[in-house]
């Protein structure tokens, strides 16, 4: 009876709170690791000065050398907004192949399209107007004079107005001005998305595709180019080119730029 009573009392003891308490404290313990962290945080200042002053580095100097530069983080903010802006606007035509309308009444119309446009990629000048491609660095002084009125302040001249692109070019050009908003201030970011579905549909645009020698600008014209005809095909067919053209992307929100941030 005696060695019970001092087991129970034993077992009491070790499951009063205070007891508990005593193993881990959590108060004590967040008091201490936020004094070590000041203490860590204070030397590592003191030896930044201690070094800046043996040195005679400046603060300027220390930012230039880690990139945290004002005009450095302002320049890294602006590639991370533009690349958050493209993210958000990659499929914003994507939900249409350029053959395809939501106008009921004119869904007869599809099938015709689509065979047109699936040849537009078998005719080499689809992509050589109406909109120039950019210049190679490959120029005489002859031809830099002869194109020096068609070019402005070494930008392109949009429209091609040599014998190679007339007439054909330029008549369909002018049945389609004005041009729909997202044909005219061609913006390539929008159209990613559809063209990643094109690629996979069209084999013979994703071979003319992948024999480009570089992208930016000439990729750009490209584009611009292929669909401008595009849009001429709806055009002869009647179907609306408004319907996929005529608007262009809202601003992302501050919202959707953090999430396709952290998308990418």
């Amino acid at each position: 009876h005696t060695r019970t009573t001092t087991t129970t009392t034993i077992i009491t003891q070790h499951n009063t709170p205070s007891n508990k308490m005593s193993w881990f404290n959590l108060d004590s313990l967040n008091t201490t690791l936020t004094e070590s962290l000041t203490q860590v945080s204070t030397s590592l200042n003191q030896v930044k000065t201690q070094v800046q002053s043996t040195l005679q580095i400046d603060d300027d100097l220390v930012e230039a050398l880690t990139l945290r530069t004002a005009s450095l983080t302002a320049e890294r903010d602006a590639i991370d907004a533009e690349e958050s802006r493209k993210e958000t606007v990659k499929n914003y035509l994507a939900e249409m192949l350029p053959w395809e309308t939501r106008d009921e009444e004119r869904e007869i119309l599809v099938e015709e399209c689509k065979e047109v446009m699936l040849k537009l990629s078998c005719a080499e000048d689809t992509f050589e107007g109406p909109f120039a491609s950019p210049p190679t660095n490959e120029v005489n002084e002859e031809e830099e004079e002869e194109e020096g009125e068609e070019m402005m302040e070494g930008k392109l001249t949009e429209v091609v107005r040599s014998s190679t692109t007339t007439p054909p070019h330029l008549d369909k050009l002018a049945k389609l001005e004005p041009l729909p908003p997202l044909l005219e201030e061609f913006d390539l970011d929008t159209h990613v998305g559809l063209i990643q579905r094109l690629l996979g549909v069209d084999e013979n645009l994703s071979r003319v595709h992948s024999q480009l020698s570089n992208a930016g600008e000439k990729e750009k014209i490209f584009w611009k180019n292929y669909f401008f005809h595009c849009a001429y095909v709806r055009y002869e067919n009647g179907l609306s080119v408004d319907e996929i053209w005529a608007s262009k992307p809202s601003a992302p929100s501050s919202e959707e730029l953090a999430k396709a941030a952290a998308a990418a």
